[in-house]
Formats: C-alpha cells, sequence, structure tokens
C-alpha cells in the first residue's frame, strides 16, 4: 500500500479514515483531527495502523507511519520520518536524513521475540534514533557501496565521506557490508555481523575490548 502526499488548499486537512483519505475544511463544527506530525513537524505523509508501504517523494518528506510493521522509503530531500509502533523497515535514501523508531512489537513465538526496527540510510549524513524500547534495532550496511566504519560507543558509522550518527544506545545492531568493515560494540548486548568480505571487528564489553579478525564470512558477534 502507497501513501503520497497531496496538496491542499488553505484552510482544509487531510483526514485518513478506513474508507480513504478524506478532505476536510479546519473551521466549523466538522474540523478534522488535528495533523499528526513528527517532532513538531507536520506530518506530509502519514500512514494507517497497518502494514503499509509508504513511499516519499524527490523533495523533502515529513512522514508520520502509525502502528503496523511498516516499509517506509524516504526517497530524496531531507526527510524527517517517526516510524510508529512496530517493527519497521526505514530507508532513508539520498539526503540528510532523521530517521525515528517507534514503539516496539513482541512476536508470539516460544519464546516470545521482541522486533524491532531496521534503519537503512542511503548516501547522506543520516541520524538514527531506535528508541528506548525492549527488542534490538538494526543500522543495516549490507548494501553500502564502501566499508563501514562503525563505533556504537561514539554513536556513528563512517562510508565513503558520509557519517551517520546514532542516538546514544538505540541502536543495537550493525549488518555490515561486502567490504572490509570495522566495527567496535558499545557496553549494550551488540549483535555485530560481518559481510562476505573480510571483515575486521574491534567489539568492546564493559571495560576490555578483544579483536578479532576472520580471512571468511563471519557470523554475528555479540558483546555483554
Amino acid at each position: 500500500m502507497k501513501i503520497r502526499s497531496m496538496a491542499l488548499p488553505l484552510g482544509a486537512a487531510a483526514l485518513l479514515t478506513p474508507t480513504g483519505l478524506t478532505v476536510a475544511a479546519t473551521g466549523g463544527a466538522f474540523a478534522a483531527d488535528p495533523q499528526p506530525a513528527c517532532h513538531a513537524e507536520g506530518a506530509t505523509i502519514v500512514g494507517t495502523d497497518h502494514r503499509d508501504h509508504l513511499v516519499g517523494t524527490a523533495g523533502r518528506d515529513v512522514i508520520v507511519a502509525n502502528a503496523g510493521s511498516d516499509v517506509i522509503e524516504g526517497k530524496g530531500g531531507n526527510d524527517l520520518v517517526c516510524a510508529g509502533k512496530g517493527g519497521d523497515k526505514i530507508l532513508g535514501g539520498t539526503g540528510k536524513d532523521r530517521l525515528f523508531g517507534g514503539a516496539d512489537t513482541v512476536r508470539w513465538d516460544e519464546p516470545p521475540e521482541w522486533i524491532g526496527d531496521t534503519f537503512i540510510g542511503g548516501p547522506g549524513n543520516d541520524y538514527f534514533d531506535g528508541g528506548e524500547f525492549e527488542a534490538k534495532d538494526i543500522a543495516d550496511y549490507k548494501g553500502a557501496d564502501f566499508r563501514i566504519v562503525a563505533d556504537l560507543r561514539a554513536g556513528t558509522v563512517k562510508s565513503g565521506g558520509d557519517t551517520d550518527r546514532l542516538a546514544n544506545g538505540s541502536i543495537e545492531s550493525v549488518m555490515g557490508s561486502a567490504h572490509n568493515d570495522r566495527v567496535l560494540g558499545s557496553h549494550e548486548n551488540n549483535s555485530l555481523t560481518g559481510g562476505l568480505a573480510t571483515t575486521t571487528s574491534s567489539v568492546a564489553a564493559a571495560a576490555t575490548a578483544c579483536l578479532a579478525t576472520s580471512s571468511t564470512p563471519r557470523r554475528a558477534a555479540t558483546t555483554r
């Protein structure tokens, strides 16, 4: 399901209902609900409480996904995304994007499993914030064109001249590229997964650090 932004006449608001998008005047007895916002900025694209595929424009978008395990694509522009509740996949696209995860959801398997958000920044200096929730949120660099140098303690991931910033402690897992990556974990319970090429990882746990190097595809390394 794709929901795109639309231009509204002055003094009108869009109200998303189960039967479609309704445009209503903001004045009078039948005024629409307040416009959804992401960090005090009015949304240009709004999702439902179900599983949506939300696609941005070539310009700047403010996307509020609401609940559901959504796929959110910012495309071009310096986008602002609030993912909402659910295990979402958030792709920033080109530009300097700010991507915020939402409350995690639980999969009632045996044992129950918390499902977090996956962040894929794209070209540009992006900002990821997974929030303070139960599940592990992932910064995914599998498709990166260049090697990554990630430092979860400093909250940075550098690749090809770009620097993505990670909100303090909110991104617990990193998926590396197919290049010679270097990943430094934090004091959290990290999951650090290498790509298909030689990967060097430095994993920090408590007050010590351990350097692990492999010439074969690596499995996930976990710090506790």
